[in-house]
């Protein structure tokens, strides 16, 4: 019978990869604390809100698309350096993606179509306010779900990540047991229910610890 081939044989080096990590975790936190808000609560209010941070919407929005993508560029080299063959880093991989799958979702209707939807009623005010109204809260639950399965997928992938990290020695330890604090999210959203800005930034400092104890294993080739 053949040996199985090294995993990490043809597996990048990770240094590009964990660069990768720590800069799209640091730039979530900054972006996410420049997310646009509303006070208003009546529709034309709200509207107007919407068309003046259009375009800020659509960069952070933008952008926050671009940095899940690097995060899911750096994570997959992280688990092609672990080895597929493991089933919990496969497991986690693809849950990690359908993570990221679910937050461009939400990115792309909060940043996107929401103000479309906007445009489209500021250029015609005769449309029904209650239609509008229906649309936006259509759009906020869609949002509010997709945020959720997001970071609860990501939340199961680092833990699953982790669970081979403890069993190995030195840093890699270290950075699987700080893994644990991935548990936060889940946690989070059973106690309030919805993901609030402040919640939200919270939760991804929490996962940006364990980001940066990823890089450092990459960058220093500990894997």
């Amino acid at each position: 019978m053949l040996e199985p081939a090294d995993p990490s044989v043809r597996a990048p080096d990770g240094t590009a990869a964990g660069v990768a990590i720590a800069v799209a975790a640091v730039a979530s936190i900054f972006v996410l604390t420049h997310h646009p808000t509303s006070g208003h609560h009546q529709v034309s209010g709200l509207i107007a809100d919407m068309m003046r941070s259009a375009a800020v919407d659509r960069l952070v929005h933008g952008t926050m698309i671009v940095l899940v993508g690097a995060l899911l560029y750096g994570l997959t080299v992280f688990s092609l350096r672990r080895g597929l063959r493991d089933e919990p880093v496969l497991a986690a991989l693809i849950a990690y993606a359908l993570g990221v799958i679910a937050l461009i979702g939400a990115a792309l209707v909060d940043g996107f179509v929401i103000p479309l939807i906007a445009a489209a009623y500021a250029a015609d005010p005769a449309q029904s306010p209650a239609q509008a109204v229906a649309l936006f809260r259509l759009c906020f639950a869609a949002i509010q779900a997709a945020t959720d399965l997001g970071l609860v997928a990501q939340s199961v992938a680092i833990v699953l990540w982790s669970v081979g990290l403890v069993r190995s020695a030195g840093a890699a330890r270290i950075v699987g047991i700080l893994g644990v604090a991935a548990l936060y999210p889940p946690i989070a959203l059973g106690m309030h229910g919805t993901v609030s800005a402040h919640l939200l930034v919270g939760i991804v400092a929490a996962q940006a610890a364990w980001y940066l104890g990823v890089t450092v294993l990459l960058l220093r080739r500990d894997l």
